[in-house]
């Protein structure tokens, strides 16, 4: 986990500092915006702008808060708890990338308009931080290796998807999309941290309590 971490990082920070330097990064970033709005169709626009929401203001609000209530009632607080102190994280993280790089957003191409600056991707951080956190937990909790890969690659689709679908929308650079997936990532890593200390917390004391006379 450390190592991811410390990659991702890293990673992250080449993105953001290309960004502000690199002229290659900023032409890969037009060529292939242009390439898809040259291309894009309007069925599969729709449909994109409809699975883009997975990742939207109110699946931020809705999807946590499904989880947690069950986590919560099937005794598994530690989840719950951790979904949300990661969607605070990474809201606060958003808000401040996008206030530091000021980056606007792709122009006359987009499907509709988004306001706000264009880097990092806040659907594309969503999607990695809260899909791929939901991941871990539904794979910690199964003990069957089938319902393992099925969650572990209908979550993985959903994140793509919606990483792809801002690009191909035209309200997002592609490493606009890069950088919110490893933003994304670092908040992952950090609520695994978080689960496994306080798994491992717990067991330490339940084992001292036991060594107690």
């Amino acid at each position: 986990l450390i190592i991811l971490l410390i990659g991702a990082t890293a990673i992250l920070s080449e993105i953001a500092e290309g960004i502000v330097d690199s002229e290659s990064i900023v032409k890969i970033d037009q060529v292939f915006s242009q390439y898809l709005f040259s291309h894009r169709s309007v069925s599969l626009a729709k449909t994109l702008f409809i699975i883009t929401q997975a990742a939207g203001f109110y699946a931020g609000i809705i999807v946590p808060a499904i989880f947690s209530v069950y986590m919560w009632f099937t005794r598994r607080k530690a989840y719950a708890v951790t979904m949300w102190i990661v969607l605070i994280g990474i809201g606060a993280s958003i808000y401040f990338g996008k206030a530091v790089f000021h980056r606007a957003r792709p122009a006359d191409i987009g499907y509709y308009i988004e306001k706000n600056y264009s880097f990092p991707s806040g659907h594309s951080t969503t999607a990695m931080a809260m899909y791929g956190f939901l991941i871990y937990c539904l794979m910690r909790e199964q003990y069957k290796r089938s319902a393992k890969i099925i969650i572990a690659i209908a979550g993985i689709l959903l994140i793509l998807t919606t990483g792809f679908s801002r690009i191909y929308l035209g309200v997002h650079f592609l490493s606009d999309v890069l950088g919110g997936f490893l933003l994304g990532i670092i908040w992952v890593i950090f609520g695994i941290s978080l689960v496994e200390w306080n798994k491992y917390r717990r067991l330490t004391h339940h084992g001292e309590a036991n060594l107690k006379p």
